[in-house]
């Protein structure tokens, strides 16, 4: 009989284990552990190797035989083998079968193998493509992806650099495109086949969501209608009469908003085109969730407010009211500030303190019958979309980043009461603002100087709150936020650029940079917490995180990917720049002679280079790491879109 070493089924020892399928081993060659006879290393014979895939491998095994009973007993030692001649060789005892412990420990080894094996070999998640390139070369529109090669599309439609949406649109996974040629829409396919659709004076292509349709508008006489068109097939139907103009349309797999007038949309099923509901409002549409429609109208008899509703199978719900501001976030989330204010009027006179004597007496009258109702604090919500979260009261929207994405600050202003504040104001500083303005200038000159305590700043990102220290600049003029870092700009009388991290609940202190107010032009932070900022319009000096990177960089040209590298131009001369790129404050300089370029991650971009002649241009594809590779020669136009965000805030400056 022969007992298995895997499992330790016994049986006669022909073919393969009964209990677990496992071939039996081979008799074990143990002349490796020798001392070998001539005193020398002797010759090995390979070991045979480890199958994995067949230990996992289910075979077959036959009817097991009924074993002898046999009494179990102690592994036997072996007697010392007796040698005939005088020098006597090395004792050796015979293989000895493999105890309990030693198989478990087997079995777990072949287990941890073949999971490694499994997590190895299992299919991993492929990254969402950049955006292809495009590009024009001899008056014909070009698609580059990454990794490809060129493709053609169609002839070019003069204007499309300047109007790109107008003519062009990507699918939402990148993998399809739709383009308008002489006013006739065409589809370029993942596969690379081509559809082509018959509504001429097509524009503004849009795809839905899914990929699965492309929407576009065509104008008929004096109307203008919405044509939805099926990507694959071609098969194309007209939403119905949208009126003289579309302002914008909304699509999910529940519904289909279209602005037909600055104050009306309608709102039709994406299956059927059929309308199924219509409003007037004063606002915008914020977000569409299931078969909901949430938007934003003004509030009757108080002026500056406005109220979310939210539409539903033909009924209007009133969700939040009294909004006073607010900041809209990509995906539809958004923080609303709300105030509605339960203070009595006061005149502003009751605030005064009289130190002009007579001679401001008709100013005092005045002030007597120019009442204004005292601040108070608001409260904030979250709005992700489709549900409405409380993240506190007495709470102010005081900053948003460039972008207004993922993160505001918040202010807990404690504004003092009216018996506090009483004699505060100077009647003669009042006197002096009202000769170079107005009155109403008065009112609001006392409500945003209105005493207060010291206020508690706060990040807000989605639904959490993160306190800021007590030393963080506290009158921004400026706020940047990328991944965990937040960067604040604050003039004062030493202007300076603070960084902070957040961490648990708290903005963690992390650096800060003086900054000459007179010639800071913009700065920005990336994830990974490099702070950019510059001097300059034209050619500038660029620092990151303190230290001078370039002192000839062009800044209209500073592109920053959404893994964190930043791309910039370098060179007083249009004709002989260099592309550079800074990833974790160190710089590398990719090319000479570049004109254009689109940044789409750290490790990927394409640009346009002069010829010696100095007359064209040809493309390249950079990758990290590798040659840049000629994509193309003598490119005419390569078509830029926002694949890195520019680092020039426009708002601020």
């Amino acid at each position: 009989m022969q007992q298995c070493a895997f499992c330790g089924t016994k049986w006669s020892g022909s073919g393969p284990c009964p209990g677990c399928g496992l071939e039996p081993e081979t008799p074990r060659d143990d002349s490796m552990f020798r001392p070998p006879e001539d005193g020398e290393n002797a010759p090995q014979e390979a070991l045979p190797e480890f199958d994995v895939e067949k230990l996992l491998r289910w075979e077959p095994s036959p009817e097991p035989e009924t074993p002898r009973e046999e009494p179990e007993s102690p592994v036997d030692a072996e007697e010392p083998r007796q040698a005939d001649s005088a020098q006597e060789d090395a004792e050796e005892k015979e293989e000895q079968p493999l105890k309990r412990w030693q198989k478990f420990t087997m079995a777990a080894v072949a287990v941890v193998v073949a999971a490694a094996l499994v997590i190895r070999l299992w299919p991993q998640t492929a990254p969402l493509p950049p955006e292809p390139t495009f590009f024009v070369q001899d008056n014909t529109l070009m698609s580059l992806s990454m990794g490809g090669q060129p493709q053609k599309m169609g002839v070019y439609p003069q204007g499309m650099d300047t109007y790109r949406d107008y003519y062009l649109a990507v699918s939402p996974d990148h993998r399809q495109t739709a383009w308008v040629e002489d006013g006739a829409l065409r589809v370029l396919l993942e596969d690379g086949g081509i559809t082509s659709f018959s509504q001429s004076g097509l524009y503004s292509p849009k795809f839905s969501q899914d990929g699965k349709f492309v929407y576009g508008i065509v104008p008929e006489g004096e109307q203008t209608y919405l044509y939805q068109m099926e990507a694959s097939s071609g098969q194309e139907r007209k939403v119905g009469q949208v009126g003289g103009y579309v302002y914008s349309y909304w699509e999910n797999s529940s519904l289909l908003v279209v602005f037909r007038d600055e104050n009306q949309f309608d709102i039709y099923d994406p299956n059927t085109l059929e309308e199924i509901g219509s409003l007037e409002i004063v606002g915008t549409v914020v977000s569409l969730s299931g078969d909901r429609a949430y938007y934003l109208e003004n509030m009757e008899n108080r002026e500056g407010h406005m109220r979310l509703c939210c539409w539903q199978n033909g009924k209007t719900t009133v969700v939040l009211e009294n909004i006073v501001n607010g900041s809209f976030n990509e995906g539809g989330t958004c923080y609303f500030e709300c105030r509605e204010s339960t203070a009595d009027p006061i005149p502003i006179a009751d605030l005064v303190n009289d130190d002009m004597g007579a001679d401001g007496e008709w100013l005092l009258d005045r002030l007597k019958q120019q009442e204004i109702t005292p601040p108070q604090g608001g409260s904030v919500y979250y709005f992700t979309g489709d549900s409405l979260r409380p993240m506190g009261d007495d709470l102010t929207l005081s900053s948003f980043p460039e972008k207004g994405e993922k993160a505001v600050v918040l202010s807990s202003p404690s504004y003092l009461p009216v018996e506090e504040v009483k004699g505060t104001f100077s009647l003669t500083e009042l006197h002096e603002l009202m000769t170079i303005s107005s009155q109403d200038a008065i009112s609001q000159y006392v409500l945003e100087n209105w005493p207060q305590k010291e206020a508690k700043n706060f990040v807000a990102v989605e639904e959490k709150l993160y306190q800021m220290p007590q030393d963080a600049p506290k009158e921004l003029d400026g706020f940047r936020f990328a991944g965990s870092w937040v960067c604040l700009y604050e003039r004062g009388e030493k202007p300076s650029l603070w960084t902070g991290r957040l961490e648990g609940d708290r903005v963690a202190y992390q650096s800060s940079y003086f900054v000459p107010e007179e010639w800071l032009t913009d700065f920005t932070v990336t994830e990974q917490g490099d702070v950019y900022y510059w001097e300059g319009e034209y050619t500038t000096a660029l620092y990151c995180n303190g230290v001078q990177i370039s002192a000839k960089a062009v800044p209209e040209t500073f592109q920053c990917t959404p893994d964190g590298a930043v791309y910039f131009l370098e060179g007083v001369s249009s004709r002989n720049w260099t592309l550079c790129r800074v990833y974790g404050g160190e710089r590398e300089n990719l090319a000479e002679k570049v004109t254009e370029f689109i940044p789409y991650t750290r490790e990927y971009a394409v640009y346009l280079q002069q010829r010696e002649d100095g007359q064209s241009v040809d493309l390249f594809a950079w990758t990290a790491g590798q040659k840049a590779v000629l994509v193309a020669e003598q490119v005419q136009l390569l078509l830029s879109d926002s694949n890195g965000s520019s680092l020039i805030n426009e708002e601020w400056q």
